[in-house]
């Protein structure tokens, strides 16, 4: 039977103290500051190549910036474990004043009204279902493989940067690794969803004035009761492998 503890900082693995005080906050910062949605998915096509290739011919500045992407990729694993559990409500709005949103039969356009003064982002990797109802997505994610799974796929991947081993040749992962793959592009969209959906409200309520990733927000008055904060209960993470 598992038993019910609080989520801490300790739990996790690549989140500062105040990333998991402040989660929202630290994805708004990526997103704003880091690199574009289109960026950060190239990036991560990059990380799912070499995983299924070689890193051979690959020059040792790209090498850097792949172990920068997979640390990223470990961040973002762990904000959508941590937001899991303190937010209730996923379900989003078509429109708001913080964004706007066309759904297409493939694919999704969310238009942020404020970055740069207005700025499109395509979806094409989640469901429109998924974005409309990001839980879905959320908990397909965990029920594909726990959270410590998570964590250690990511460090058999790591592995496939520095060797000519690749994810699918671990007996953990043959055969499943098309579907590890999918998971980790529609993760990506997930933080640019919950940027847009969850960070900007929160930051308009509890940083208006920051000016790293405030300075462009529309004031807004915003209800937060649906979010939970930093002290929650979870099930345990399991400690067995994929």
């Amino acid at each position: 039977m598992k038993t019910k503890r609080k989520l801490s900082h300790k739990h996790f693995r690549y989140l500062t103290k105040k990333e998991f005080k402040d989660p929202l906050y630290a994805i708004a910062d990526f997103c704003v500051n880091a690199m574009s949605l289109r960026d950060w998915k190239d990036s991560i096509d990059l990380v799912i190549r070499i995983a299924c290739t070689s890193p051979k011919g690959l020059k040792r500045r790209r090498i850097s910036d792949l172990y920068g992407y997979w640390g990223n990729l470990n961040k973002q694993i762990d904000f959508l474990y941590l937001l899991k559990h303190r937010i209730k409500d996923w379900e989003i709005s078509k429109d708001t004043s913080f964004y706007s949103a066309t759904f297409y039969y493939h694919s999704t356009l969310l238009h942020d009204l404020d970055l740069h003064d207005g700025t499109y982002m395509w979806f094409d990797r989640l469901k429109a279902k998924e974005i409309k109802q990001l839980d879905l997505f959320i908990n397909k994610f965990f029920r594909f493989m726990s959270y410590r799974q998570w964590q250690h796929m990511m460090d058999r991947l790591l592995e496939t940067f520095f060797s000519d081993s690749q994810l699918g040749q671990y007996v953990a992962y043959g055969g499943k690794e098309h579907k590890i793959f999918r998971l980790l592009e529609k993760l990506g969209e997930a933080m640019y969803l919950i940027y847009l959906s969850k960070s900007k409200e929160h930051i308009a309520k509890h940083h208006p004035n920051d000016e790293r990733v405030a300075h462009y927000y529309k004031e807004s008055n915003i209800d937060e009761d649906n979010v939970e904060q930093t002290e929650t209960e979870l099930d345990e993470i399991p400690d067995s492998d994929a």
